[in-house]
C-alpha cells in the first residue's frame, strides 16, 4: 500500500472540529473512497428471474413505446 504525505497546510485548512490525525487519514484514503468510473448495468429481480428494466420513455422490442401493465396504476 502506498502512503501519501499530506502537507501541513492542507491539514490546517480542514475544519477545526476534526483532529489532524483524522484529517490525514481521510485525505490519504480519499482516492480509495471514490466511486468506480464504470458502473455495472442495472439488474432487477422479479420473483426468481433477472429482468432488465426498460428506460423511462424508452422503447421496447420493435420500436414501440413502453406501455404500462394494465393492472399497474389502475384504481377501482
Amino acid at each position: 500500500m502506498q502512503v501519501q504525505t499530506v502537507s501541513d497546510e492542507t491539514v490546517e485548512a480542514a475544519p477545526p472540529e476534526l483532529p489532524p490525525g483524522i484529517v490525514r487519514r481521510i485525505l490519504n484514503e480519499q482516492p480509495r473512497l471514490l466511486p468506480p468510473a464504470i458502473l455495472p448495468p442495472v439488474r432487477v429481480l422479479h420473483g426468481r428471474h433477472v429482468v432488465r428494466p426498460t428506460p423511462l420513455g424508452g422503447t421496447v422490442g420493435g420500436g414501440q413505446a413502453a406501455q404500462p401493465s394494465s393492472s399497474v396504476g389502475q384504481q377501482a
